[in-house]
């Protein structure tokens, strides 16, 4: 969409639009939701969902070499104890906190209760009209110059039809989404709940026990099996806001890596013979820290 520089307005010319001023409002706001989607790297929704996604594929990873050393019991392989304790410690704080900012419901963060509000508040700004023809389609399928626009609007318009419960000869340029998809989308991340209390009470604070009395079981701690299912409520919420409110496809799941991501595994971390000043980093780090001066009024 070509934007004019001298007045910083949109440039319609040529669009199959009736309401322009409507559409102006709308792509403005169009592009603030995508941005917040693809915009800028570690605050974007993608890059949080991403992110999540491929700590959790790589902990699950080191799972399963932990699960082969006891099955097999080779005495040549050995993870340490205090690391592994804390690597799991980590992945918990990790995804326990990533998937309590993705369900952030305040107003100052990029998160998906944000979005769904934002656009909720400006339904009247998404009609059929705005979402089959803001990047140049005619409105009607068969005014379009080649057979390939021909079906992206039809497409288009089909999928119009189940966010607004229209049929196809009930059509009208002016017809928006039913409101109530906003509040099932808030309905379906509710279920990610126990892990935002989870959070709050055993990560990013340490609750008092009058707190933590009315807790279930549920949220005094997550397994695996329930980080899957989370992940999979915000894939699914997520691929639905991008894909089918705003026609932008589906974010996709784990990125793929670039790199062989098993590289280097079959090696231990340090040689034997490295150990003796291993402890003596260990011990100076103690020390440092023992030595530690009293606080002075």
């Amino acid at each position: 969409m070509a934007i004019k520089p001298e007045s910083n307005q949109i440039d319609l010319k040529g669009l199959d639009i009736e309401n322009k001023y409507l559409f102006s409002k709308f792509e403005l706001e169009r592009n603030k939701w995508l941005n917040w989607f693809k915009g800028e790297p570690e605050h974007s929704l993608s890059d949080q969902i991403y992110r999540m996604l491929w700590d959790d594929a790589v902990f699950r990873l080191s799972n399963e070499m932990r699960r082969i050393k006891i099955q097999f019991q080779d005495k040549a392989t050995g993870i340490n104890g205090d690391l592994a304790h804390l690597i799991d410690r980590g992945y918990v704080n990790l995804q326990a906190t990533s998937i309590r900012s993705l369900i952030d419901a305040r107003t100052d963060v990029i998160s998906l209760p944000r979005i769904i509000k934002d656009l909720e508040k400006n339904v009247g700004l998404i009609t059929r009209e705005n979402y089959v023809c803001y990047d140049g389609k005619k409105f009607d399928p068969k005014e379009n110059d080649d057979d390939l626009n021909e079906v992206i609007v039809d497409y288009r318009h089909k999928a119009f039809d189940k966010l607004c419960n229209a049929t196809e000869v009930e059509r009208k340029r002016s017809d928006l989404i039913n409101p109530d998809i906003f509040s099932k989308l808030l309905e379906e991340l509710s279920n990610c709940k126990d892990i935002k209390i989870f959070a709050n009470k055993f990560i990013a604070h340490k609750a008092d026990s009058t707190s933590l009395g009315g807790l279930e079981d549920e949220q005094r701690g997550i397994t695996l099996d329930r980080i899957h299912e989370y992940h999979k409520i915000i894939l699914r919420v997520s691929n639905f806001i991008y894909g089918a409110l705003m026609g932008e496809g589906e974010l996709g799941g784990i990125p793929t890596p670039q790199y062989n991501i098993f590289e280097d595994l079959d090696k231990p971390w340090i040689n034997r013979k490295n150990l003796e000043g291993l402890g003596e980093f260990w011990h100076s780090h103690v020390e440092k820290l023992n030595q530690t001066p009293p606080f002075e009024p």
